[in-house]
């Protein structure tokens, strides 16, 4: 019962996770004023430097536009309207300055000046999304009538979760994986340890000319704060860092695009453990000798969103179970109530897989 409820949480958690991440975002504070200094309300005003300020700004992203035919820095920013939510695109040369009111009697507002991040391009190479990952998985197994005399098989369906990290990139969208799992059938609980071979089949995509905020596009420096270290060795400062925000940069390089169907294809096996129900375990039986779990298979799967995975397989396990022997001889002991038999159970099923993929 403690195992049929652990792998009820985890599917609960993934549920959770799934309608979480599914909530509307008020995309008018995507981006909000940059210190807790703000007014009641959540807004600051944009001071510009050739007009009448914006004021009760409640969003301000960086963005990249192109103006006079080249690409610049800009801001887009959001404002609530009485109908929903307005924006606009500006050249962040245009801005000067966010001011945001002090909290307390007589304070004076708080001006944070607005300037473009630093610019870095990668010289070396073209960046190719890995196809590692780490996946947490609920899934439901059906093996078939249990026909077997001694109740030994499947009770049609089973149960489990498990866990797989890639650890080796055999070749481009080849990964190894390594895992473990819980399976439970028929009040039966055990744990499986697995390799897992995964192929992405998806195409090589479109190379883009990609551009990144780093750490994001809502980074403004704050009074004191210290500068951000450069983004590594392979990448080169398009420009000096006077006049520039140092707590952020602008990042280009080429970038292989990804499609939008990626199936995979899996081959996976290894061996199992039981647990403590009774009948598990080598000894004692008459045929100890027959004793060996494991299993193998194969399936296809297919991406959903950025953080869902969904797969058909096969499985073919091989289980065991102690039962008594009471046609067997008595053993040393002269009681025959210790003489057990190892039954090997078989079994053919199809696995539907829903996995949570972290990374």
């Amino acid at each position: 019962m403690f195992h049929r409820s652990s792998v009820l949480l985890a599917v609960c958690f993934l549920l959770a996770h799934c309608v979480a991440t599914s909530q509307p975002v008020d995309e008018c504070r995507e981006c909000p004023p940059p210190s807790a200094r703000a007014s009641g309300d959540g807004t600051m005003d944009v001071i510009l430097r050739d007009r009448p300020p914006l004021r009760n700004c409640l969003s301000a992203k960086r963005v990249m536009l192109t103006a006079f035919g080249a690409q610049e820095q800009g801001l887009l920013l959001r404002f609530r309207t009485a109908t929903g939510c307005a924006d606009t695109t500006i050249r962040l040369q245009d801005v000067e300055a966010f001011s945001m009111a002090s909290l307390g009697i007589g304070g004076q507002p708080l001006v944070v000046p607005v300037l473009p991040a630093r610019e870095f391009f990668r010289e070396t190479g073209l960046k190719e999304k890995g196809s590692g990952f780490f996946e947490i998985t609920a899934l439901a197994g059906y093996g078939g009538k249990d026909t077997s005399q001694r109740q030994v098989g499947f009770n049609s369906i089973y149960f489990g979760g498990e866990l797989l990290i890639s650890i080796w990139e055999l070749s481009k969208n080849l990964n190894f994986a390594v895992g473990g799992g819980v399976t439970v059938e028929n009040s039966r609980t055990r744990f499986p340890l697995q390799g897992h071979v995964r192929l992405n089949l998806g195409g090589d995509g479109d190379i883009e000319d990609a551009r990144d905020f780093i750490p994001n596009p809502c980074k403004f420096r704050l009074p004191g704060e210290a500068p951000a270290p450069s983004p590594g060795e392979d990448y080169v400062e398009t420009s000096t860092a006077a006049n520039r925000d140092s707590t952020v940069y602008l990042v280009r390089e080429k970038r292989r695009a990804q499609g939008g169907f990626n199936p995979f294809l899996f081959a996976e096996g290894g061996i199992i453990f039981s647990t403590g129900f009774d009948g598990a375990g080598r000894n004692p039986s008459v045929n100890s000798d027959e004793y060996g779990e494991y299993f193998f298979g194969a399936g296809v799967g297919l991406p959903i969103a950025d953080f869902l995975t969904a797969s058909l397989a096969y499985r073919y396990l091989r289980l065991n179970l102690r039962t008594p022997c009471p046609t067997c001889p008595p053993d040393v002991t002269g009681n025959p109530d210790n003489f057990f038999i190892q039954n090997t159970n078989t079994a053919h099923s199809v696995l539907l897989k829903f996995g949570w993929k972290v990374w």
